[in-house]
């Protein structure tokens, strides 16, 4: 199951980064019925990176920090937990990422065996 999709709007006047979590039972779903995947999705993310150069790779490199690293005390212990794909039937959408649950939370749990630090920044 995945908990996270983050997806990459490029229009002509702007580049956007959208980030979802999993809606709750009974919550108002902003993305459902599969698109761009399964699942029932609320947006509690919105940022406006521009139409510069690179801002693709500026959004997706910044969806990949907000929602795919772990790190504690400033050291990366894991990263490119978010899966990148590209939908060809949407063209605004350059591209949308999901997370899965579980990868996520084995992640979080070898970071608290693997260091002293009692926490762990996500």
């Amino acid at each position: 199951m995945d908990d996270r999709l983050a997806i990459i709007l490029n229009e002509a006047d702007n580049v956007t980064l959208v980030g979802y979590r999993t809606a709750k039972d009974k919550e108002t779903a902003d993305l459902e019925r599969g698109f761009p995947c399964a699942g029932r999705w609320r947006m509690d993310y919105v940022d406006n990176i521009g139409t510069y150069d690179n801002a693709v790779d500026y959004a997706q490199s910044l969806a990949d920090a907000l929602w795919g690293t772990i790190a504690v005390d400033g050291e990366i212990l894991v990263d490119g937990l978010l899966t990148w794909h590209q939908d060809t039937n949407a063209p605004e959408i350059a591209l949308w990422a999901t997370r899965d649950k579980d990868k996520y939370e084995r992640a979080c749990l070898d970071a608290f065996q693997h260091l002293d630090s009692p926490y762990v920044f996500i």
